[in-house]
């Protein structure tokens, strides 16, 4: 069986390229640009950050928490390609307290109806309604194996998604990538009243790098806040997923949690 507590701190170096369209502004003018950083914390540590290329532009680097802020003048192609390398440590687990519940303001947030490609739809409603327990926890594993029992994972060409109803398609279709999966998943739980949400990241594997979606369910007493990674096979527990879950027991991939990243050409399971 996979041990999360068996892996031991080591030093993780990324390379991290963004490519920026500027067309809506003229060149010459300044601008502030965005690249994100991991989130540090007890279990991931020292955070180093370079901005090695900007395209040969003059530019001002400033290092926040979890981002880069990078002020530079618009060139003259009006389009600009950043580069930067980002080293860490980590143990790829967070630590999570065992119990609590979220305030009051939290759980609304995270029962919103309509959030992007969350949208609690009749059909969505009708469907989750059917897999309802007295226990939340028991609720929301019913609702992930049943993600990963009557669909498939595989690649989702966007044109195809209506904007109005995106879980519904994921309904009729029974496919779905992680983004679609885990923002499917979201909505069965809040049609549960269970509060959960959809992040984003990178997965550290060594061969194929990659962006990625996952979702949280929020804590209740006596449980911890869950992750659920599309494509895998079972409930995250109180921590972060390995890559090791998604393709072998390799200690040296993992899934490092980074700031939110809005480069949607990167969706891929």
């Amino acid at each position: 069986m996979f041990r999360p507590d068996a892996l031991r701190f080591l030093r993780f170096e990324v390379s991290l390229i963004r490519s920026f369209d500027l067309s809506v502004f003229a060149p010459g003018t300044k601008v502030l640009l965005r690249l994100p950083l991991p989130y540090a914390g007890n279990l991931t540590r020292d955070v180093q950050a370079v901005v090695s290329e900007a395209a040969s532009c003059s530019f001002a680097v400033t290092k926040h928490a979890e981002r880069l802020d990078i002020r530079l003048e618009v060139p003259r192609q009006q389009s600009i390609e950043i580069a930067t390398r980002i080293s860490f440590t980590t143990r790829g687990v967070e630590g999570l307290p065992a119990t609590g519940r979220l305030e009051t303001k939290q759980s609304e947030i995270y029962l919103r109806e309509k959030e992007g490609l969350i949208h609690v739809s009749p059909a969505i409603f009708a469907r989750a309604r059917s897999f309802v327990t007295r226990d939340d926890w028991k609720t929301a594993s019913a609702l992930w194996n049943f993600l990963l029992a009557e669909f498939t994972c595989g690649m989702i060409h966007y044109d195809q998604i209506p904007a109005s109803a995106p879980g519904d398609w994921v309904l009729d279709s029974s496919w779905y990538d992680c983004q679609l999966g885990a923002a499917l998943f979201v909505s069965m739980c809040r049609s549960c009243g269970i509060p959960s949400r959809l992040l984003s990241g990178y997965l550290l594997y060594q061969f194929t790098p990659t962006f990625h979606y996952w979702a949280e369910v929020a804590r209740w007493p006596g449980k911890p806040l869950a992750r659920l990674f599309p494509g895998t096979t079972g409930l995250s527990h109180g921590h972060t997923m390995y890559a090791a879950d998604l393709y072998g027991p390799h200690e040296h991939e993992i899934s490092a949690r980074l700031a939110h990243d809005r480069d949607t050409g990167r969706r891929r399971c």
